[in-house]
C-alpha cells in the first residue's frame, strides 16, 4: 500500500490561479482518490464549476 499527495496548478480562463490537491492511495492494482480540495487565488473553494 502506498499513499501519495498530489497538487497541480493552472490558470483558468479569467486568469485566476487555481490549485487542486488530493490524496491518493494505491492498494495493489487499485487506486483510490479522496480529499480533493480546490483553491482559487489562495482561497479555498468548496466546489469548482
Amino acid at each position: 500500500m502506498k499513499m501519495n499527495h498530489y497538487m497541480t496548478r493552472y490558470m483558468d480562463e479569467q486568469m485566476n490561479e487555481v490549485y487542486v490537491s488530493w490524496i491518493q492511495i494505491n492498494f495493489f492494482k487499485w487506486s483510490y482518490q479522496f480529499s480533493k480540495r480546490y483553491y482559487v487565488n489562495g482561497k479555498r473553494q468548496t466546489k469548482m464549476p
